[in-house]
């Protein structure tokens, strides 16, 4: 592997290390210019001590802890939350008055606008702070990127997940470095249209008018929501039912721009740019204008990870090629990925950002040791071996992080990728004219006629894959030590195959081993987890007893919701079963009363030590505490808010702990 630069990936690992070392582990009141301090004063001893006849592996060691030094403060610098004038340093007790810049307009959900923000002002003082403002859609005003909220109100953190194993929104936002949302609703909040624009008000307005443009074609609805996703990135008028579909066929990659996107775009712009090269200095105004050009589409698409990433690689590609023809796309891959974490180090922890970079690499890496395999003769024969190997690569590469984070497989990505990518570039292509056209007088209805039988034939190969049930393979969980190894695997895989040594085919075994390893101890490390728990369910009741490997939950009923909670707590080798709500529970030693409706509690000889109350029982609280006495009282989110309050009070009098599901979440009694 001579091609590979292995001091760059050397320096990127050692910025990725820093950047994660400092997200887990740096306190949130840490001075950043004290840090940075302490690193320019390192950064001055390594330069005096290089002076010195100090042996090599020493100064690279030093050099080395110096990136990792460098990754930590980058991402303090890039997190507003380790800022002296972040915004909640600024809050009085009482009142406060914010002004809130709108930064980025988000999907919207069926109750509220959404909306990423900067907190400018905190009190009439210069703050920063990134934020989420969800605003009533009873008030039918949608803001744009630059434009200015001013209100009273002040920004609450982010509730975490009300149940178990469910999506984590807050630490999905904490990633994003935001840490609070403000709701809005009527006569809340004043409005500030923008008076000076920004390069992005100007990308999101262009954006818009090219929407509209689309929405003048008059194409079915599947077939315009598709041509927005795929030229413009704008996926909100996909439904659900089609964008699941694609995940399930394993090509929802094709829905967000992308580098497939971006590098048909470029193929397009090489072709009409060749004729510059016969200019003097043409090669270089045709590196310029490209450049320019994949930016401007990156804006225009709304610059999410996937199409950063995708344009940074492809501009870093067509000024690598410029400069140095000989420079490996490996090397331009790994130098993208170094310049996008100094720009914006919280990319490391988007999920989308890891597969796409776990998918170059591997293409990369992996295909061309897969296409060796066969050279067919035939170009159409080699043009569809070619799908097939970079499809191949790409899913080999993504399906540790997929197993993960998604815990499916789709069984049939070879099959879709091979009918859909095709399809896709047909589609972009015709697509593309469309748009174009729009803009002229010229009678587009066959070329629309042609896109909308293009699209038709997609979502019915996308349907037909998704339906194929035995391929799609679910509930697949891994740790977290499984995805290393097995990353572990793919490397010493890759490394043996372009070394042909036999030392690099030991290390193949070896990592091989070391999966088997981590899969043994975890299997036979004892796990005597025990833990019953009562569950946030709207108007319902759901309780679950875990002991090891059996899980038993009983409920009123089985609704969409409950089957969501009962699929994310189930993890391979568990066995479940179901029983009806009963009264009374025996938990090791707790016994657990459950007071209904019918308001049953006096129940002879029987002492509960925890009391779950549900279906808004006419009790009189008081009376039932003082004749049972318990640990704890735990509402849950079947009974009506006013009589929660009243528990509440009456709990908060008797100094006795008191739990409600819908504010605090899930309640959990567990027993190591």
């Amino acid at each position: 592997m001579r091609f590979l630069n292995f001091h760059m990936l050397l320096v990127t690992i050692c910025l990725i290390i820093g950047i994660i070392l400092a997200y887990e582990f740096l306190p949130n009141n840490i001075s950043i210019y004290k840090v940075t301090a302490i690193f320019l004063c390192c950064m001055f001893i390594f330069f005096i001590v290089r002076k010195f006849h100090i042996r090599h592996i020493i100064h690279t060691a030093f050099a080395l802890l110096l990136v990792v030094a460098f990754g930590s403060i980058l991402l303090l610098f890039s997190n507003s939350k380790y800022h002296q004038n972040y915004y909640t340093s600024k809050l009085k007790l009482h009142e406060n008055a914010f002004t809130f810049k709108i930064t980025e307009v988000l999907k919207p959900n069926n109750f509220y606008y959404k909306y990423t923000a900067i907190v400018t002002e905190t009190n009439n003082q210069s703050t920063v702070g990134d934020i989420i403002i969800n605003i009533s859609k009873e008030e039918k005003l949608q803001f744009k990127p630059d434009d200015f909220v001013i209100s009273s109100v002040t920004p609450k953190s982010i509730p975490s997940p009300k149940n178990p194993n469910q999506f984590n929104y807050k630490k999905y936002l904490e990633h994003q470095g935001i840490y609070a949302q403000l709701t809005l609703t009527k006569n809340a909040f004043y409005y500030k249209p923008s008076t000076a624009r920004s390069i992005k008000r100007y990308a999101y307005d262009f954006r818009l008018f090219l929407i509209q443009k689309i929405d003048n074609l008059k194409l079915n609805d599947a077939s315009n929501a598709i041509l927005k996703a795929l030229l413009l990135g704008y996926r909100d008028d996909i439904s659900a039912e089609n964008y699941t579909t694609f995940i399930d066929a394993g090509v929802v990659h094709i829905l967000a721009v992308s580098g497939l996107h971006v590098g048909l775009l470029l193929i397009i712009i090489s072709f009409f740019l060749k004729p510059l090269e016969q200019l003097k200095h043409g090669k270089v105004i045709k590196t310029v204008i490209t450049i320019a050009i994949l930016i401007g589409f990156a804006f225009v698409t709304g610059a999410s990870p996937s199409v950063v990433r995708a344009v940074s690689m492809f501009c870093l590609y067509v000024m690598g090629k410029a400069i140095s023809p000989r420079m490996h796309n490996i090397n331009i891959a790994i130098l993208s990925l170094f310049f996008l974490l100094i720009f914006k180090p919280l990319y490391i922890f988007n999920v989308g950002f890891q597969l796409s970079y776990a998918a170059v690499f591997s293409i990369l890496l992996l295909e061309p040791i897969v296409s060796n395999i066969w050279k067919p003769n035939n170009q159409i024969i080699f043009y569809f071996w070619k799908i097939l190997t970079v499809s191949f690569a790409a899913q080999i590469g993504v399906l540790p992080l997929s197993l993960y984070y998604f815990h499916q497989f789709p069984g049939l990505f070879l099959v879709s990728n091979v009918l859909v990518i095709p399809l896709i570039f047909l589609i972009i292509i015709i697509g593309i004219a469309l748009l174009v056209l729009s803009f002229t007088t010229i009678n587009f209805s066959p070329v629309s006629t042609v896109y909308q039988f293009l699209i038709y034939l997609l979502l019915n190969i996308t349907k037909w894959v998704a339906h194929q049930e035995t391929f799609l393979f679910r509930e697949i969980h891994i740790s977290i030590s499984h995805m290393i190894c097995s990353y572990l695997i793919l490397i010493c895989f890759i490394y043996a195959m372009n070394s042909k040594k036999t030392m690099a085919l030991y290390s193949v075994l070896l990592s091989i081993i070391v999966l088997q390893a981590t899969i043994l101890i975890e299997k036979i490390t004892p796990k005597n987890e025990q833990k019953f728990t009562i569950y946030q369910v709207y108007k319902h009741t759901l309780i679950s007893r875990k002991d090891e490997n059996h899980l038993l939950f009983y409920t009123d009923t089985i609704s969409d919701n409950i089957l969501r909670i009962i699929t994310a707590e189930k993890v391979s080798n568990t066995i479940i079963d179901f029983e009806k709500l009963k009264n009374i529970y025996w938990y090791n030693n707790y016994k657990i009363l459950l007071i209904d409706k019918d308001g049953i509690f006096n129940i002879p000889d029987f002492k509960p030590d925890f009391i779950i109350l549900r279906n808004s029982p006419k009790i009189n609280l008081e009376t039932v505490l003082l004749k049972s006495n318990p640990k704890a009282i735990i509402a849950d989110g079947s009974n009506y808010p006013a009589l929660v309050n009243l528990w509440k009070k009456t709990c908060k009098k008797q100094k006795l702990p008191f739990h409600y599901t819908n504010e605090m979440g899930a309640y959990i009694l567990e027993l190591h």
